[in-house]
């Protein structure tokens, strides 16, 4: 369940990424003439969401692969691989809320509608770091386990 929530987050800043990339190219920031896509800034800031996306999601899938790997063999995952698995589902849920308020903000006035989807991919990437299996209290415990120390907590 937890690599399934991962992804829907991973799957949410790429719609919002996707969006603004065409909001982008049209849409002039209060002020200015020419569309958001022209300016420096805009062009910075989507390319380092698009890095750390990617990122993310490449550290989830590869984490992924070395479980499926391992128990596709017929062995059980070591307690490092698990750890970093949780590791890496918890990044890539953070990173994704990351680059949904980065695109939320580039977005202006356009994204705080009730209308928009910038405002619904911010808000629903959010709502996903609440969850209990991605929350704050995993990289405590992720690194309890690289540390070669026993989860201080029984559903990690």
């Amino acid at each position: 369940f937890i690599y399934q929530l991962a992804c829907v987050g991973l799957g949410i800043a790429r719609a919002a990424l996707d969006e603004f990339t065409e909001l982008a190219q049209s849409k002039p920031p209060s002020l200015y003439t020419e569309p958001m896509a022209e300016r420096a800034a805009t062009q910075v800031e989507l390319a380092h969401a698009e890095g750390a996306l990617g990122a993310a999601r490449s550290f989830l899938y590869e984490r992924v692969d070395d479980v499926w790997r391992t128990v596709t063999a017929g062995d059980a995952p070591t307690a490092r691989q698990l750890a970093l698995a949780r590791l890496a589902c918890t990044q890539a849920v953070e990173a994704a809320a990351a680059v949904t308020r980065t695109i939320n903000t580039l977005g202006g006035g356009s994204s705080i509608y009730l209308t928009s989807a910038l405002q619904r991919h911010a808000r629903d990437a959010e709502a996903i770091t609440h969850h209990f299996t991605v929350a704050p209290f995993t990289w405590e415990q992720a690194g309890r386990v690289l540390l070669g120390r026993e989860p201080g907590v029984p559903a990690f």
